[in-house]
């Protein structure tokens, strides 16, 4: 067993393994993976890049942060980092409490009393005492460095592994004013079988953007409000703020959202068919067209959304899909015509936008790992803990020296404090 553990936090083990997460978590980075909201950015990057996408199909990268290997191999980092940070712990505990390591260097003519006062003007305390003998030190709790930065790292592994392997999600979509009562069906899911489930009615009360003089977004806020059962209750969300509430955590996607067109569409059985739109926010002054044609019946269209009058003075353009020959039929909100064998109705326009819920644990302890690891960090590099023990004999003061790291820094010090410069730069 003691073979498997030396094994397992190894130094060679270790870099194995974050050689391992890094590699993967760097590809995860690059490579867009298949969740929520990521899909128009998929099909880009594997439309730039054939050869990679062809390899990443093949190999499943298209999900390694939910994939088995990827949280397999978490799981071992983890287990490897708990009996290491076990051990620096009891290590640390013995440093603690350690009585203080043997003096063996001896300063003849020397007495304990001006030495020990010097110390302590230096910053040391006396840690204990006895006839004859002082076992001091300065930032003594710095012994406990190393064993703070592995519990950081721990619980920031631990925690994050733990985010990748219970959180759900899905989207919300939604036009102004429309209300998503509990239980109805979300755009789209991660996981069919537990969609997360706020309980409340919800609803989208419009979008706030401030742009550059450039008409770029530069802030997008979107307004919701909450059924508590007596009153709706208004909440604000914006990009860098999303909102968390009933345990779930609602975000504001930064370029899904805009105008739609609101069509009654009559097909060539008579059937009607109720479609909104939707048209993606554009600077002023452009037009902009549908991301995807729409179906209805046997025939597809796509739309023209130029509410400036770039084009056309009426701001809905309507054509048959694929045909990009033909001159789009315009349409003013009330305008009914014929598109591609279709009677369309333009009823009205009106905002719409989709939010990501996601139900997951608590992110805090996440940022309370990495809080522990910067005061771990801290402590390894500011916080360096010196010892010095003095042992009164008949010839003077035998004393030991030792400063946990960067020795040769804090020579200057002891020679100070002793009241000599020594030919040896670090007592072990």
């Amino acid at each position: 067993m003691r073979r498997i553990l030396d094994s397992l936090t190894s130094r060679r083990t270790s870099i194995a393994l974050m050689a391992f997460v890094a590699v993967f978590g760097a590809l995860g980075a690059w490579i867009p993976q298949t969740s929520l909201g990521q899909s128009d950015a998929l099909a880009i990057w594997q439309r730039n890049n054939p050869l990679m996408a062809r390899i990443a199909d093949a190999l499943g990268l298209y999900a390694i942060f939910s994939s088995w290997w990827f949280l397999t191999a978490l799981a071992v980092f983890a287990v490897a980092l708990a009996i290491a940070t076990v051990r620096l712990t009891r290590a640390s505990w013995r440093a603690w409490r350690s009585p203080g390591r043997a003096p063996r260097t001896l300063l003849q003519g020397a007495s304990a009393g001006p030495i020990v006062d010097r110390a302590k003007r230096a910053g040391f305390r006396v840690r204990t005492e006895a006839p004859g003998r002082y076992v001091l030190d300065r930032r003594g709790f710095g012994v406990w460095a190393s064993s703070v930065l592995h519990i950081g790292m721990l619980l920031s592994l631990v925690w994050a592994a733990l985010l990748l392997g219970t959180t759900t999600g899905a989207i919300a979509d939604f036009s102004l004013g429309e209300v998503r009562e509990p239980g109805m069906q979300y755009y789209a899911v991660e996981d069919a079988t537990d969609p997360p489930e706020l309980g409340v009615p919800w609803r989208f009360d419009g979008m706030d953007v401030t742009t550059w003089s450039s008409g770029v977004p530069k802030e997008v806020s979107a307004t919701l409000s909450f059924y508590d059962g007596a009153a709706w209750i208004e909440r604000t969300t914006s990009v860098n703020h999303p909102l968390r509430i009933k345990g779930h955590t609602i975000y504001t996607q930064p370029g899904e959202f805009g105008d739609a067109a609101l069509l009654r569409i009559i097909d060539a059985d008579g059937a009607e068919h109720l479609i909104r739109m939707d048209f993606y926010f554009i600077e002023d002054g452009q037009p902009t067209y549908t991301d995807a044609p729409y179906a209805i019946g046997d025939v597809s269209i796509e739309g023209r959304w130029d509410p400036n009058g770039v084009r056309d003075p009426k701001p809905l353009g309507l054509r048959q899909a694929g045909d990009s020959a033909a001159e789009p039929v315009t349409l003013a909100p009330g305008d009914t015509a014929k598109v591609a064998g279709l009677t369309v109705e333009f009823v009205d326009t009106a905002e719409w936008a989709r939010f990501i819920v996601q139900r997951s644990p608590s992110v805090l302890p996440l940022f309370l790992g990495f809080a522990i690891i910067g005061l771990g960090s801290l402590m390894l590099y500011a916080w360096i803990p010196r010892e010095l023990v003095l042992e009164e004999t008949d010839g003077g003061v035998r004393y030991s020296w030792h400063a946990a790291r960067m020795s040769r820094a804090y020579v200057s010090e002891r020679d100070a404090i002793l009241g000599t410069v020594a030919d040896d730069m670090e007592e072990r």
